[in-house]
């Protein structure tokens, strides 16, 4: 079983190369704590989002009691509702209301796993994605989709975050980015003080190196803003100096709740469909600009004024 107060989930996100669609598939769990009102309980959820350009998102979710589901992190395999996760695979179907979302496929991984943060990993963070989506009863083929797969646990959502994950470009495909920006609450009073500062953590590959921007060192010098729409993050190392800017419609947006172990759920705001900007600039060397049709982009927050629908 999880330990009192804990969320987690697995991740697998992949977009077409020409920017018009994207997927994200979603295996999580949380347990909450004891509280006067309500009994200690544990749930397991299942998500599936495939997000059109032109016809607009389809959401899917399902939950079950957790005694119904398997986590095995050390062997990076999940299974909710009949949804499964395995290095290399995923295969499920999901229905809500009259909305059905099947697949089958596999990811070939690119690049060596990476740990931003003790609580959050990449276990691939460069893949490309194939196999069979199947929409409403409608087929859609991936061939090579580009992507990534995340892990990320703790004891309840962050108050505030943003994460970013790109690694198609119209300048090529030697560069893959992952950027996330957290505010925490801190253990003070006795409902907490919410952090006046955000956490970045970014790690770069960079024509075949990788550059991870998350050490004590970096993180006084790393910056994120978190605006309605958009994510900027900056950072800076020995080796090379990095900034970047995501941003999408607010119809491209999926709004999902993530319930926490106490309190009320957060609100997060997710995206296959965002544009990127990002200029890379090697010490010593001139930048280099790389734009992105179709990248990955997460909000999180605990408000529930920001105009984004929430499907699930």
């Amino acid at each position: 079983m999880p330990r009192p107060g804990h969320v987690e989930r697995y991740v697998l996100e992949a977009r077409s190369p020409d920017g018009r669609r994207g997927v994200a598939i979603t295996c999580g769990l949380f347990e909450a704590r004891e509280t006067p009102t309500r009994a200690p309980h544990a749930v397991a959820e299942a998500t599936a989002v495939v997000f059109d350009r032109d016809r607009g998102p389809t959401a899917v979710k399902e939950s079950t009691p957790h005694g119904g589901a398997r986590f095995e992190p050390n062997a990076f395999r999940a299974e909710v509702a009949g949804c499964r996760f395995g290095v290399g695979h995923a295969h499920g179907a999901l229905e809500t209301g009259s909305r059905r979302v099947a697949w089958d496929l596999t990811f070939d991984a690119l690049a060596p796993p990476l740990r931003h943060t003790p609580n959050l990993a990449m276990p691939f963070p460069d893949v490309r994605v194939s196999g069979r989506l199947e929409v409403n009863g409608e087929p859609l083929s991936l061939l090579g989709w580009p992507g990534a797969v995340c892990h990320s646990w703790g004891t309840r959502h962050a108050h505030e975050s943003a994460r970013a994950h790109a690694n198609a470009w119209d300048e090529g495909d030697e560069l893959m980015v992952d950027a996330v920006s957290t505010r925490g609450v801190l253990p003070l009073g006795s409902r907490g003080v919410v952090s006046p500062r955000l956490t970045t953590v970014i790690a770069v590959r960079y024509r075949g190196v990788r550059y991870a921007l998350h050490g004590a060192f970096d993180l006084p010098r790393n910056r994120g803003e978190i605006s309605a729409r958009r994510y900027r993050f900056e950072g800076r190392s020995a080796q090379l100096d990095l900034a970047g800017e995501l941003w999408a419609e607010t119809d491209d947006f999926v709004g999902v709740y993530a319930e926490n172990p106490s309190g009320p759920p957060s609100h997060r705001l997710a995206t296959q469909l965002a544009r990127a900007r990002v200029e890379v600039t090697l010490r010593g060397g001139t930048p280099a600009i790389y734009h992105a049709r179709s990248a990955a982009l997460e909000l999180g927050t605990m408000s529930s004024d920001h105009g984004v629908r929430m499907y699930l």
